[in-house]
């Protein structure tokens, strides 16, 4: 009797047991069912990429009509979703499952460059301690926080340089690095002058590859070579022509540089030797006049641009 009993005991135990294993089987076919299918709707659900810059709603431009407009606003870059990167099923499954994640985003921007062939933006964001690069080709974002073990603390100033490159100027380092301007790669530190005090912004002169560098502390721009070498000093503090004060920004052309020369409310033009060309600007609140210019741009046809930080 005992021994029947514990025959039916293993049967029952054998039979409970095979039963559960198939009941766990089925459930991993359903969740594997649905992990497939979750798939296949990723792998179908790309969608179709979007302009970066769609057409705004109303035309703004300067200057107005019947003028033929020299601005045209375009659209702008604030965030990484600014790319509108075309979003597939995986993105909508990764939300699903951890959650959407905020898009990086600009914080304090300082300086703006665009590549050669116009697929790539590069910001200097010193209220962030970060670069930005925006791919607008590839729809790509990427943040750029450390120069090998540092931290960038001021990266407030850039410049195109030789072979797909740029330079980026870090004001509280004291430093200029130089970076792949396609992905990002830190390609090489300057070593810098001694005389070099606080640079604030840059310009590559790629024919006599020499690098104009606004000193801001000094008063006056230095001109280094490749290697960082000092080659000659632009200016000097003072009111006059040719002499500066709190210098912030630089541009060129081909016969001349521009300087922002902020702490004398003006803008200079200055041979690559330092000699004086022209001046515009003046203390004061009439059309014309110019409170703290800090940004500065030359277009082909020689036309000069002045962002005022103060007058907005």
């Amino acid at each position: 009797m005992k021994l029947t009993e514990s025959v039916n005991h293993v049967w029952r135990s054998a039979v409970l047991s095979t039963r559960h294993g198939a009941w766990h089987a089925v459930r991993r076919l359903q969740l594997y069912g649905v992990l497939l299918g979750l798939v296949w709707m990723a792998i179908g659900c790309v969608g179709p990429a979007r302009p970066v810059f769609e057409a705004p709603s109303a035309t703004i431009a300067w200057p107005p009509p019947p003028n033929s407009p020299r601005i045209r606003y375009v659209g702008q870059l604030r965030t990484a979703d600014d790319l509108k990167r075309p979003r597939s099923g995986f993105d909508l499954l990764g939300e699903i499952i951890v959650g959407k994640k905020s898009p990086e985003s600009l914080y304090g921007p300082r300086a703006v460059v665009c590549t050669r062939d116009g697929n790539r933006v590069w910001v200097a964001d010193p209220g962030g301690r970060c670069l930005h690069l925006f791919d607008l080709e590839r729809r790509r974002y990427l943040k750029v926080q450390r120069i090998g073990d540092a931290q960038l603390l001021s990266p407030v100033g850039l410049s195109l340089g030789p072979a797909g490159s740029i330079y980026v100027c870090d004001a509280e380092r004291v430093a200029i690095y130089r970076f792949s301007d396609r992905d990002g790669r830190w390609l090489g530190t300057l070593r810098l002058p001694d005389e070099l005090q606080r640079p604030a912004a840059m310009i590559y002169d790629e024919p006599a590859q020499e690098l104009f560098v606004v000193d801001v502390t000094a008063h006056d721009v230095k001109v280094i070579d490749g290697g960082g070498a000092l080659l000659r000093i632009l200016g000097r503090r003072g009111t006059g022509p040719g002499q500066l004060n709190f210098p912030s920004a630089i541009a060129a052309d081909e016969h001349q540089l521009w300087i922002a020369d902020s702490g004398n409310h003006r803008v200079q033009a200055i041979t690559r030797s330092g000699e004086p060309v022209t001046v515009f600007g003046q203390a004061g609140d009439a059309p014309g006049d110019l409170a703290l210019p800090k940004g500065i741009a030359v277009d082909a046809d020689g036309q000069v641009y002045v962002v005022d930080g103060r007058f907005e």
